[in-house]
């Protein structure tokens, strides 16, 4: 039986996308061939592995002297995005999957090289148009890029029904298929563990309220630590899991280190383990 072949895409080192990841995961257990390519920002993670069946590809963006200029790191970046996607279309795949807008215009430029021999999903992993610091012209180029890229599309896919009914008003497309970004289901009951305890050196006596996510502007965050300045918790403290460009100014708080901590994302099968180290969240 020949397997279809399936090459996903996305714009991050796959460290901790777990809908990206599950997702091919579970293609991969239906018998599907699947390809995923992400970026490799830290070298230490490897180009190339093998999980669960699924063959993953980090590519290597730019060095560090490329980096630091800014105007000079947007253009190598688009011409390392192109490049990399020529080499790709040479392959023969039957579907492509591009997770978030940022791929999608990829993604059609292969299936229009490919004459359109090959089937193309969009993966909207949020409402794009509303993401959190877009205005201006740059909401007017995302609205009117997505409602152009979009016509190329055989499937659509969202997180939730309600932006997959915004999407039908929007484009008159056909209903994008919902799917959630939920956890594996697990059989065995989830052990509580102190990892927090542990690695921060949290007493017993003081409860642990947790946020875990991406640490940028518009997700609640300054609001979290001035309502955690204001309630002066003696029995209380505050855990921020993630990263981002907020990281720098959460330590910053004179509390850091006290009553405030920050701790790096970690993998998605060990994850569970620290939620269930906090009281709160």
């Amino acid at each position: 039986m020949i397997k279809n072949k399936v090459f996903s895409v996305v714009f991050n080192d796959l460290r901790n996308d777990n809908r990206v990841l599950n997702q091919a995961f579970s293609l991969a257990s239906e018998g599907y061939d699947v390809t995923l390519m992400g970026i490799q920002r830290k070298t230490s993670l490897p180009a190339t592995e093998q999980i669960n069946g699924v063959k993953i590809i980090r590519k290597r963006m730019m060095n560090n002297v490329i980096e630091r200029i800014k105007y000079v790191r947007a253009v190598y970046f688009i011409l390392f995005v192109w490049l990399q996607f020529f080499r790709q279309a040479r392959i023969k795949y039957d579907i492509i999957h591009c997770h978030d807008l940022n791929t999608l215009q990829f993604g059609v430029l292969m299936k229009l090289i490919k004459l359109g021999k090959v089937k193309l999903i969009y993966d909207a992993h949020e409402y794009e148009t509303q993401r959190n610091g877009l205005h201006g012209w740059r909401w007017t180029y995302v609205k009117l890029k997505e409602r152009f890229l979009i016509k190329f599309c055989d499937r659509v896919i969202t997180v939730g029904p309600t932006i997959a009914d915004e999407y039908v008003r929007l484009y008159g497309i056909e209903k994008p298929a919902v799917i959630l970004n939920c956890p594996i289901l697990r059989s065995k009951e989830v052990i509580k563990k102190n990892l927090f305890r542990e690695h921060f050196g949290i007493p017993a006596s003081k409860k642990i309220f947790l946020y875990q996510g991406y640490l940028y502007p518009g997700r609640g965050i300054e609001v979290i630590l001035e309502a955690f300045d204001q309630l002066n918790l003696a029995d209380g403290v505050l855990v921020f899991m993630g990263e981002g460009t907020l990281t720098d100014e959460i330590k910053k708080h004179p509390k850091y280190g006290e009553s405030v901590f920050v701790h790096p994302f970690v993998l998605g099968d060990v994850l569970l383990g620290y939620t269930s180290s906090a009281d709160c969240g």
